[in-house]
């Protein structure tokens, strides 16, 4: 049995990895922890972007639904280390989960990505 690996390093690509942590507080004290991770590139001026997903983890009765969500994201940092995040709740369509409770015979099945509907969560 051989196996190997292709593609290229982070820094053949100029690419980033980041993790990151964090608590949600909500002015009444209800809670929420947070763990995210997103891939990132550098976009010219000391600038950089990074796009990957945040999972909650509450027991708080206000953010529990958080606790089956994934939350996509947009992350941006200025040279001068000014950020600005947006994230989204991704819904599945009736489409979606259509085609998803097919069998799919040993093919890989990617979403339209007309058929994912977003939010913002807060």
């Amino acid at each position: 049995m051989r196996s190997g690996r292709t593609g290229r390093n982070r820094a053949q690509t100029r690419s980033l990895y980041g993790e990151g942590q964090g608590v949600v507080l909500a002015p009444d004290g209800n809670a929420a922890t947070w763990k995210g991770a997103g891939v990132g590139k550098f976009v010219g001026g000391g600038s950089v972007s990074y796009r990957g997903a945040v999972y909650y983890s509450s027991a708080s009765p206000k953010f529990a639904r958080l606790n089956a969500v994934a939350q996509p994201f947009e992350f941006e940092v200025d040279a001068e280390g000014n950020t600005h995040t947006k994230g989204w709740e991704w819904k599945v369509t009736r489409e979606v989960k259509a085609i998803l409770s097919r069998p799919i015979s040993g093919r890989l099945f990617f979403a339209p990505s007309s058929a994912l509907v977003s939010r913002g969560l807060f």
